[in-house]
C-alpha cells in the first residue's frame, strides 16, 4: 500500500495494487509520498495504536492543531486484509476507531497532515 500525491492539486491517492504503472494525475506523474520524513515534525504526528478486543483507536498527539491551515485529513490503517480510512473533521481531535474481524491484526496505521503530509508507525501490539 503506497501514497501518492498530484504535485498539482494535492489531491491524495492510494496505490493498493503493485504495478509499473506510473500514477498520474492533472496529466503529471504524481510523487510518492515518504513517510515520517520531516525529522522537525514527527513528534506531533506519529499516530498512536491502541486495542482493546477487536476494536482499534488510532490517534494523533493533542498538540496537533485542527485548524483549517493545518490539520489532520485521515487516519488509516493497514492490515493482513486491506485497509481502511476515516476522514477527520477539522474542528475535532485526531482520532479514528476501527474494528477488525477476528482474524484480522493492524500491521501499520497512518495519518495524513494537510500541512506535514504522511506519518504512520508500525503496529507494536
Amino acid at each position: 500500500m503506497k501514497f501518492y500525491i498530484c504535485p498539482s492539486c494535492n489531491q491524495v491517492h492510494l496505490k493498493i495494487i503493485e504495478s509499473d504503472q506510473l500514477m498520474m494525475c492533472c496529466n503529471q506523474e504524481e510523487q510518492l509520498l515518504i513517510e515520517n520524513a520531516l525529522d522537525e515534525a514527527v513528534i506531533n504526528h506519529l499516530p498512536t495504536i491502541r486495542k482493546v478486543g477487536n476494536f482499534i483507536t488510532v490517534s494523533v498527539p493533542h498538540e496537533h492543531p485542527m485548524l483549517d491551515v493545518h490539520h489532520i485529513v485521515f487516519i488509516a490503517i493497514e492490515t493482513n486484509e486491506g485497509f481502511q480510512i476515516k476522514y477527520i473533521k477539522k474542528d475535532e481531535p485526531a482520532h479514528a476507531g476501527f474494528i477488525l474481524s477476528n482474524q484480522e491484526f493492524i500491521i501499520k496505521a497512518y495519518a495524513f497532515c494537510n500541512l506535514h503530509l504522511l506519518f504512520s508507525t508500525d503496529n507494536n501490539l
